[in-house]
């Protein structure tokens, strides 16, 4: 009885090892099978909305083919309607650009012919500048579209502030004050003229939504890993719930660069009545 007893364990022990093989060959061979598509999964939530270059996951198996082709084509379809309408952007800006040269230096011509329609050819003389500004917004716009974070340029942020400075006008100019700012500055991480853009339509929006007798103050610090801008006005007293949120060509424009070079753009409120625009450019 008591040899039985051994064999009839050994066997329960055999029985046992037999179905922990079986289990792990087929647990192995459901992990290998998913493999692809935990590679395809992987792939797909590292990606930015802005990269829609096709996917690539090595060798797929056949049942995973078809499900990879039509998300490479579905992506070429989005990177295609994106290009249109960028191109569209820009072409109708360009378009644009001429007859309203055309319109501002006919009006200037009037004014010398005219001397007493003198306001009312100022006015339109304004006019035709405000479009005219709309118009390099919108070209300045489909140009961060068009140049994404792989691109290699980088600005000197000394002249990234200079030429930000200089694109205001004289009496916007010396509202501004600048804070000094420890050297070396090490460069930004994008085109100079976007990065100067960005940091105009803050001075802009600044200067335009706070008080008109303070000034605008700028501040760049370099963090560890960050080169900090910030913008910051006195809020204005008109009844606007939150002037530093105010829409506009300029802030979508400064989101839209900001977004596609990964920098942090915010705004911030401090208790004394003042808004900030902050930009963290990645260093």
């Amino acid at each position: 009885m008591h040899v039985l007893l051994i064999e009839d364990d050994d066997l329960v022990a055999s029985g046992l090892v037999s179905g922990l093989e079986m289990i792990g060959a087929v647990w192995f061979g459901i992990s290998r099978g998913l493999a692809p598509l935990e590679r395809l999964s992987r792939e797909v939530s590292r990606r930015s909305p802005t990269m829609l270059t096709p996917v690539a996951i090595g060798s797929a198996p056949a049942e995973l083919q078809p499900v990879v082709a039509m998300l490479n084509g579905l992506l070429a379809r989005v990177n295609d309607a994106i290009q249109r309408e960028q191109n569209f952007a820009s072409q109708a800006a360009h378009e644009l650009r001429t007859p309203l040269t055309a319109i501002k230096t006919n009006l200037q011509v009037a004014v010398r012919q005219a001397p007493e329609a003198t306001q009312a050819l100022d006015q339109a003389q304004a006019g035709i500048q405000r479009l005219q500004r709309i118009i390099e917004q919108l070209l300045m716009l489909a140009r961060a579209e068009r140049t994404g974070p792989q691109s290699d340029a980088q600005a000197a942020t000394e002249t990234v502030i200079h030429q930000a400075m200089m694109d205001l006008p004289e009496r916007n100019r010396i509202r501004v004050e600048m804070i000094p700012s420890l050297p070396p500055l090490p460069p930004l991480p994008l085109p100079q003229p976007l990065a100067s853009a960005a940091l105009r339509n803050l001075l802009e929006n600044a200067l335009s939504h706070g008080t008109s007798s303070d000034t605008v103050e700028l501040r760049v610090q370099h963090t560890i890993d960050a080169i900090v801008m910030t913008v910051t006005n006195q809020a204005a007293d008109s009844p606007k719930p939150d002037p530093g949120y105010s829409d506009g060509l300029g802030l979508t424009i400064v989101r839209a660069i900001t977004e596609r070079f990964g920098a942090r753009f915010e705004f911030r409120h401090p208790e004394d009545g003042r808004v900030q625009a902050v930009i963290a450019w990645p260093t």
